[in-house]
């Protein structure tokens, strides 16, 4: 068993790495919720009632799509602004003249 302020400081560090990973999974499901959402209501549209899914526009259709797949670019810019190595180092590159 770990005593002392050596134990104190590693509990702490699992705590806010747990809290971290719990608010990166929480970003990473509501980004894939709000991305694929549309296109799955409109899925389900065509199979209900198709006449009213080819009245929607040709361009709504096709951002509604972009829109789902552009969760995978989105991806790793949560990863990026969740994880400690990343922004440290993106702080020193900023910094640099």
């Amino acid at each position: 068993m770990v005593s002392g302020t050596h134990g104190d400081r590693t509990r702490a560090r699992v705590q806010r790495t747990t809290r971290q990973t719990i608010r990166m999974t929480f970003v990473i499901v509501s980004a894939f919720v709000c991305c694929w959402t549309p296109f799955a209501i409109l899925e389900l549209v065509d199979i209900i009632n198709a006449p009213f899914y080819l009245s929607i526009s040709a361009y709504v259709k096709d951002f509604v799509y972009v829109v789902a797949l552009g969760n995978s670019c989105i991806n790793p810019l949560i990863y990026g602004t969740h994880i400690n190595v990343l922004k440290t180092a993106w702080r020193r590159y900023r910094r640099q003249p």
